[in-house]
């Protein structure tokens, strides 16, 4: 395999640090998350609109896929991590009391 030119270092340097970026953003914004989700003044209300927000997230998803004939890369990915922040919203605002 050759050797990288510096154009081809640089962009890997620079992808690198964007990647990097974007894995604080999302942890902080996970952070920013749990606390919302575990001091909201509304919590069953909170529930509830997670509940519509998910299921039309769903809903496009699969109305995208109908439509391109093939699933979206991120479409597993965003499932695992909405079904995690549905755990934390039922975990601080059960169904059932």
């Amino acid at each position: 395999m050759d050797e990288m030119n510096s154009d081809e270092m640089q962009w890997v340097a620079e992808t690198t640090t964007a990647i990097a970026h974007l894995q604080a953003k999302t942890l902080a914004q996970g952070l920013m998350l749990e606390a919302l989700i575990t001091t909201h003044p509304h919590p069953t209300a909170l529930r509830d609109q997670w509940d519509r927000l998910v299921s039309l997230m769903a809903a496009k998803s699969m109305e995208a896929k109908a439509r391109s004939g093939r699933e979206d890369q991120t479409r597993p990915e965003l499932t695992r991590q909405m079904g995690l922040l549905t755990e934390k919203v039922e975990r601080y605002a059960p169904r059932t009391p």
